[in-house]
């Protein structure tokens, strides 16, 4: 009897602990940035700051458009 009664208080240790697990990976996996998105971002941010030349103002809204690309990947989040 004392047996069963520590088996199925192990178990249920073990469930409860994997299920704990399982729901932090979720977080996780919900609080990272999707890396795709990101690289897009950055990827345009570069082309257009190529087509820039040697104008730091065109620069600088290319890097702005960027920003406002990363925050909303964020908010895909």
């Amino acid at each position: 009897m004392r047996r069963t009664l520590a088996l199925v208080l192990i178990l249920s240790g073990a469930a409860s602990g994997e299920a704990a697990s399982l729901l932090e990976k979720r977080q996780v996996a919900q609080s990272q940035v999707p890396m795709d998105c990101v690289s897009t971002c950055n990827s345009a941010d570069y082309t257009c700051s190529m087509g820039c030349g040697l104008s730091g103002a065109c620069v600088a809204q290319c890097t702005a458009e960027a920003a406002a690309c990363r925050r909303r990947c964020e908010e895909k989040k």
